[in-house]
C-alpha cells in the first residue's frame, strides 16, 4: 500500500472521534500555575497542550512553520470542546490540532516523494515524521486519531532511515505475559558490534523523536542508539504503565547479548524526563548489564509524591501518565524512589 493510500485509509472518516482533551477526566486541583521548561515546553494561555517550541525547533521544525500551524488552529471557527482553548476543535477537520499538523506533514511527505536526491529526500521524510509526531502529541492512550498519526510518523521514519547516513534495524523483543514490542537500533558507519545507548524517553514523545540526539552526539563517536517506546505509546501501545516502569526496557536490555550489532558489555541507559525513572531503576535492577546511567530533567520523586506539585501541573502532562485523576494519587507514589523498595 502506498504512503498516500495509507494516509487516506487511516484518516478516512468513520465516526465522530473523541477530542483529545476529553479523554481523561480529573478533579480540579486549582488553577494550573504558569510553567516554562526548556524540556517540557511552556504553558501558553488558551492552549490545552504545552507548546514545546524549543524541542520542536531542535528536532528540525522551523519557528515559522510552528506559528503557521498554530495560526490555522487559532483562526478556526469550528466547534471546540472548550471555547477558551484553541486546540480543542472537535472532529478531524480544519483547526483540529491533529488535522493541521498531519496536513503539514503530508506536504513534506509529498516533497520527499518528489525529491531525486536520496539524502535530501531522507531529510524530508524525517521532517514529516517529526510533524506527524507533533500531531499525535501528547500521545494519550486511547486517542484514536493520534494513534493513526503515530503510525504515519513511524512509517515516515522508516522511509527516512533508508536514505540517511548509517543504518537502522527494527528489533522485536518478546515480553512475557503480553505482546512483543519493536525497538529501533540506529547504527553509525563502520564495523560492529557497537557500544550502545539505551534511550528511555519521555511519556509525551515517540521513540522516533530522538534522531537528532543520535546524529549529533552518538553517531560521531561511533555509538549506536536503541530506542523503545514507553508503555501505552507507539509500538508499546498494548502495554499499560504501572509501578514496574522499567519492565519493557529491562527485557530488551537482557536480550542485547543476542544482538550481533551491539557490544552488550558496553551499554549505557539515558533517561529523559519520566524515562529517567526507568533508567535509574535499571541501574539498580541490572547493574551487571549497564556501564553507565545518565538522566536529563529526571522525574523520579517530587512530582510523584507531592499533591501540591501535581495540582499545579498542566492537565495534558498528567494525562500522559494515567488515564484518570481519581486513580492517580496513591499509584503515582509507587513510582517515586522514596516509596520503592528494591533489594
Amino acid at each position: 500500500m502506498s504512503q498516500a493510500n495509507l494516509s487516506e485509509t487511516l484518516f478516512k472518516p468513520r465516526f465522530k472521534h473523541p477530542e483529545t482533551s476529553t479523554l481523561v477526566r480529573r478533579f480540579s486541583a486549582g488553577k494550573p500555575q504558569a510553567m516554562q521548561s526548556a524540556l517540557s515546553g511552556n504553558h501558553v494561555d488558551h492552549w490545552y497542550r504545552l507548546i514545546n517550541r524549543l524541542m520542536w525547533i531542535w528536532r528540525g521544525v522551523t519557528p515559522q512553520e510552528i506559528l503557521d500551524v498554530q495560526a490555522r488552529i487559532v483562526m478556526s471557527e469550528a466547534e471546540r470542546t472548550d471555547p477558551e482553548l484553541f486546540d480543542t476543535v472537535i472532529g478531524y477537520r480544519g483547526g483540529n490540532w491533529i488535522f493541521e499538523w498531519a496536513k503539514e506533514a503530508m506536504q513534506w511527505q509529498q516533497k520527499a516523494g518528489q525529491e531525486a536526491d536520496p539524502l535530501l529526500s531522507g531529510r524530508h521524510w524525517l521532517h514529516a515524521s517529526n510533524l506527524y509526531s507533533i500531531a499525535a502529541y501528547p500521545h494519550i492512550k486511547g486517542d484514536e486519531l493520534a494513534e493513526q498519526a503515530q503510525a504515519l510518523a513511524n512509517r515516515a521514519y522508516e522511509e527516512a532511515a533508508q536514505r540517511l547516513p548509517g543504518s537502522l534495524r527494527e528489533l522485536e523483543f518478546t515480553i512475557p505475559g503480553g505482546s512483543p514490542i519493536t525497538g529501533f537500533l540506529h547504527m553509525p558507519k563502520g564495523e560492529g558490534p557497537f557500544p550502545t545507548v539505551l534511550m528511555c524517553g519521555g511519556l509525551d514523545s515517540l521513540q522516533t523523536d530522538y534522531y537528532n540526539l543520535y546524529e549529533n552526539y552518538f553517531s560521531p563517536l561511533g555509538i549506536a542508539m536503541l530506542t523503545i517506546d514507553m508503555p501505552s505509546i507507539g509500538f508499546s501501545s498494548k502495554w499499560t504503565l504501572n509501578q514496574d516502569t522499567s519492565l519493557l526496557h529491562q527485557h530488551a536490555l537482557r536480550h542485547l547479548e543476542n544482538v550481533p550489532w551491539i557490544d552488550h558489555t558496553r551499554v549505557a541507559a539515558f533517561g529523559f524526563r519520566f524515562g529517567a525513572n526507568i533508567a535509574v531503576r535499571l541501574g539498580y535492577l541490572e547493574p551487571q548489564r549497564l556501564k553507565a546511567v545518565a538522566c536529563l530533567g529526571p522525574v523520579v520523586h517530587g512530582l510523584l509524591v507531592d499533591p501540591c506539585i501535581r495540582g499545579a501541573c498542566r492537565r495534558c502532562i498528567l494525562t500522559c501518565w494515567l488515564r484518570g485523576w481519581a486513580c492517580m494519587t496513591r499509584p503515582m507514589k509507587r513510582y517515586a524512589w522514596s516509596s520503592t523498595a528494591i533489594r
